[in-house]
């Protein structure tokens, strides 16, 4: 199962925006091939983060949303809220039925935490507040070895990315790629789907090796930069290589160590591929990104590292995002054996 295509961004600065981000929501429910009842849940949670966005941030916020669509059957569909409000004092008391800070019913978010799958929230004082509310048709389909959260977003005024990424499972762990097309706009998403589908053939092998293959699919498009990164469970290690300026980092609580790419161009000469190796731990989060978000992005608040990866992927979009470029922020983690964050 995966994320497929874009994530869907709507901004909600005024009430018409509530009902453009719905119909968005009911789009994505369709394409992961929901139910009447499944997509009335995911309609009613839209409205109400929307409604929430509205209320307790002055300039709005925005819907970030995802189809998580398998092989066969109904998939799963992610709605984020994210705004640059001034944070939440209690999250624990916003559950509760009755509660408000705006003199409204407050029935919001324990409505959408009866309706999702999946519930959390992050927020940090005058630093805003982040909501993913999952809705899933079958949520044990979904359970795997890791989590993996993507938020890729387009830049405004292009109807595809530039940018693309792919993920595999393996014996011993998963395999990621992420890959910008040089520029933006169609040419650019062409030779990112080359470089996924290229991905997507290989057989699983070292980084270094797959980029290598990459590599001559690419002559005939304009190039790109892209990295490969293999995490070992067995070897407890992640090995990855990379060209141009793809940004990653292992995060654990205690250190942050950025990843290794080398310069070039992937589909131009020069270029030079080399293997790096940095260790893995099971409380370690893995952060891949094209270059459309900032090199000075931090996990640095409270509680954040704990969050379910697509909430931690819509954090860094929302505080380091550049503009007037094509983002692509993947996340990935060992599932924890016992998760109890809902709405910590």
């Amino acid at each position: 199962m995966e994320v497929t295509g874009l994530t869907r961004r709507v901004v909600v600065r005024e009430p018409a925006d509530g009902g453009h981000a719905r119909r968005t929501a009911l789009q994505a429910a369709e394409m992961a091939r929901f139910d009447s009842e499944l997509q009335g849940r995911v309609s009613l949670i839209a409205a109400e983060l929307s409604s929430n966005l509205l209320k307790h941030s002055e300039p709005g916020g925005a819907m970030l949303i995802n189809s998580i669509v398998p092989d066969s059957g109904a998939g799963a569909v992610e709605l984020v809220a994210i705004d640059r409000g001034p944070g939440m004092a209690n999250v624990a008391a916003a559950f509760q039925d009755g509660y408000s800070s705006t003199g409204s019913l407050g029935v919001g978010l324990g409505t959408i935490r009866r309706h999702a799958s999946h519930f959390e929230i992050h927020s940090a004082p005058d630093r805003g507040t982040a909501f993913l509310a999952r809705v899933a048709a079958d949520a044990r389909a979904a359970e795997s070895p890791f989590e993996v959260g993507v938020v890729a977003v387009q830049k405004d005024g292009e109807d595809v990315s530039g940018d693309g990424w792919a993920i595999r499972k393996l014996p011993s762990g998963i395999q990621l790629l992420v890959v910008d097309g040089l520029g933006h706009g169609l040419l650019a998403h062409d030779a990112a789907a080359v470089a996924v589908d290229k991905f997507r053939s290989t057989s699983g092998g070292e980084p270094v090796d797959v980029l290598r293959a990459i590599h001559p699919a690419l002559r005939s498009s304009r190039g790109a930069t892209a990295s490969v990164f293999t995490v070992d469970t067995h070897a407890r290690c992640v090995r990855y290589c990379g060209v141009g300026n793809i940004g990653a980092a292992v995060v654990t609580p205690n250190r942050s160590n950025r990843l290794v790419s080398l310069n070039g161009t992937v589909g131009r000469e020069p270029v030079q591929f080399k293997q790096f190796e940095e260790e893995w731990v099971p409380a370690a989060v893995l952060v891949a990104h094209s270059d459309g978000l900032t090199t000075h992005w931090r996990l640095d608040q409270p509680g954040l590292l704990a969050k379910d990866p697509t909430l931690i992927a819509a954090v860094l979009f929302r505080d380091y995002a550049r503009e007037l470029d094509d983002v692509t922020v993947v996340v990935t983690r060992e599932r924890p054996a016992l998760t109890s964050m809902d709405g910590q």
